[in-house]
């Protein structure tokens, strides 16, 4: 088939494309804001940091113990999602209303690359109580860890601000718009030649030459059902004249 003859069969079922392309973006555009729950995450920061006293008295850090403070950060991470300390935190902020549990499968800690700064972030359905989980994280972590590592070298970069207006992290509406409206493209193309393969029809000269393999010579017209009425004349009586007549 050559390009024109694609392009008809497109053209001759265009408002099947236009159907189908308009109700899936439509119908993508409901789901995602009628079914999908908006997910949030607040974020605090801490440094794994050893300093010791200078010889004027001053603190400075001791750059031999960096490698070490980077080696560390990969326990601390467990020891922060580790029920010991998911527990304290349930303890000291009842205002969380959560179980130790759902809180540790909402928190996550990352560590930065070749840094010993650790990022410890909480996902929920609302920012503000996901800011204050991931700071009461932070603060019973920091204070956990001199009597777990028998060390005090966790501080607070930053914590997460209650204040904040914080965008939904599964905020893909723009996203799932287009690509539904590319699948409904591709699929209502598909579906359109798929109806074309599947007519076996006969509709024009063109088709019946590739069926028996021989040129067309003639075509018979399309009649019309009113063709084949017959016609019906006026009859009038043998002999019967119209006349005028006139009063005088």
């Amino acid at each position: 088939m050559e390009i024109k003859q694609y392009w008809g069969i497109v053209k001759k079922r265009i408002w099947l494309i236009l159907l189908i392309v308009t109700i899936a973006p439509i119908t993508s555009w409901y789901y995602t804001n009628k079914y999908i729950t908006p997910i949030y995450t607040a974020s605090s920061k801490v440094i794994v940091n050893k300093v010791s006293s200078g010889d004027y008295g001053q603190e400075q850090m001791d750059m031999g113990a960096l490698a070490t403070n980077i080696a560390i950060t990969t326990t601390y991470r467990e020891i922060i999602l580790s029920t010991a300390v998911m527990d304290k935190v349930v303890q000291q902020f009842p205002e969380l209303n959560v179980s130790s549990k759902s809180l540790l499968h909402m928190a996550h800690v990352d560590v930065l690359t070749r840094t010993p700064v650790m990022v410890i972030s909480v996902n929920a359905t609302d920012y503000k109580w996901a800011a204050t989980a991931a700071n009461a994280i932070v603060t019973v972590f920091k204070n956990e860890v001199p009597s777990l590592m028998k060390i005090d070298n966790i501080f607070i970069l930053s914590e997460a601000s209650l204040n904040d207006h914080a965008a939904p992290i599964n905020d893909n509406m723009k996203q799932n718009v287009i690509l539904s409206f590319m699948v409904a493209l591709l699929f209502s193309i598909g579906i359109i030649f798929l109806w074309e393969y599947m007519d076996t029809r006969l509709k024009n000269e063109e088709d019946v030459s590739n069926l028996f393999g021989v040129p067309v010579l003639t075509v018979a017209a399309k009649l019309n059902p009113k063709d084949f009425q017959p016609q019906t004349r006026k009859s009038g009586r043998v002999g019967e004249a119209q006349y005028a007549t006139a009063n005088r």
